[in-house]
């Protein structure tokens, strides 16, 4: 039984687990940042709306009858491309007019030389008197400046006449006529359409007073236009206000697009700033 026993014993202290000691542990890594002071760029953000940098009214200079349109609404078109036409009825007739007032000075002016030569040599021979030599003479100068003037308004009347066709100042795409064919337009007044130029593009921006800080901006800040998408188009300021509007305590400035691609003038953008 001593035996037995002894065995029991024994193969209990056999089946009884091993404790092994606590693995160790790698120590956590540390990073650090070195903190000192240093002037950093601020941005703001702003909505800006593209223009074009050469955007030109088309207006007439003599006021009638808008007679017809000789340009596709949209298309590109080149300075002095005819673009309206206006009734040239009555203002070939001014020209008709003053053509034979002009016609009549001149004539009236070969009647005063002549009449001129006579008193002259009536006078140097003696039978002439010099209140009539004078009075010729004058009466000449007097056709000479009436043949001046007649000539001045034909030529007006010309223009006025040349007016009628209403050319394209620059060129660019031509919007779409805000008038149309048969409408009394007059000069100097009604718009006829607007030109712009694409490959000219400026992009308009008001940042408030507020946002500025008082900062100054001059036209070495750096500024980023992006459109809708997301895509960064190149551009540098060409035009900061000297002063604050008091209406909107906004400041106007502007910015010029190096390559507009398809950006199109009224398109809005964000602008960013520095």
């Amino acid at each position: 039984r001593l035996l037995i026993s002894c065995l029991l014993v024994l193969g209990l202290a056999a089946c009884k687990p091993t404790q092994q000691a606590p693995a160790t542990r790698a120590p956590l890594p540390v990073t650090y940042v070195t903190v000192h002071a240093a002037d950093e760029p601020h941005w703001i953000q702003v909505i800006g709306q593209a223009e074009g940098g050469q955007q030109v009214e088309v207006r007439p200079q003599v006021g009638g009858i808008l007679k017809r349109l000789d340009y596709r609404e949209g298309d590109l078109v080149k300075a002095g491309d005819i673009l309206f036409e206006i009734d040239d009825a009555p203002f070939r007739a001014q020209l008709d007019s003053a053509r034979s007032a002009r016609l009549r000075a001149a004539d009236e002016l070969k009647q005063a030389e002549r009449e001129l030569k006579r008193a002259q040599s009536l006078y140097k021979s003696g039978a002439g008197t010099k209140k009539d030599f004078d009075d010729a003479q004058s009466t000449r100068n007097q056709k000479s400046f009436a043949l001046n003037e007649a000539k001045a308004q034909e030529t007006d009347a010309a223009i006025s006449l040349s007016w009628t066709k209403v050319a394209a100042p620059a060129s660019g795409y031509a919007s779409r006529a805000e008038v149309k064919p048969g409408a009394l337009v007059s000069a100097n007044s009604t718009l006829l359409a607007t030109i712009t130029q694409h490959d000219d593009i400026r992009v308009v921006f008001a940042p408030s007073d507020r946002d500025l800080s008082m900062q100054p901006v001059t036209m070495k800040n750096h500024v980023r236009v992006f459109r809708k998408d997301g895509s960064e188009l190149a551009a540098k300021l060409d035009y900061v206000a000297k002063e604050i509007d008091p209406n909107t305590s906004t400041r106007i400035m502007r910015a010029k697009v190096s390559n507009p691609g398809t950006l199109l003038p009224g398109e809005f953008v964000n602008i960013r700033l520095q």
